[in-house]
């Protein structure tokens, strides 16, 4: 007996069926990320625009730039040339 669908239409059915529980299961899976990597954007932005800001506020030369001084590097001992052959 012919029932119409064969192999090939359960395995259609199969690939369907899996189709259509990933298109609900991933959203599930992919939107917690999704929203999280949004926050962090924004958090990214907000911090980037108060760097803008704060480059373009005038110092203030009563106020030293350091608390104390940059450091230094130590120096280095001459290079020694090597005898020619």
């Amino acid at each position: 007996m012919n029932n119409g669908f064969g192999i090939f239409g359960g395995l259609i059915g199969l690939g369907l069926l899996a189709l259509a529980i990933m298109w609900l299961v991933l959203p599930v899976i992919v939107l917690p990320k999704f929203n999280e990597l949004l926050k962090i954007q924004r958090e990214m932005l907000k911090l980037h625009r108060e760097m803008q800001n704060r480059s373009f506020e005038p110092l203030d030369e009563s106020k030293p730039v350091w608390s104390e001084a940059p450091p230094t590097l130590p120096k280095l001992p001459k290079p020694v040339s090597l005898p020619r052959k």
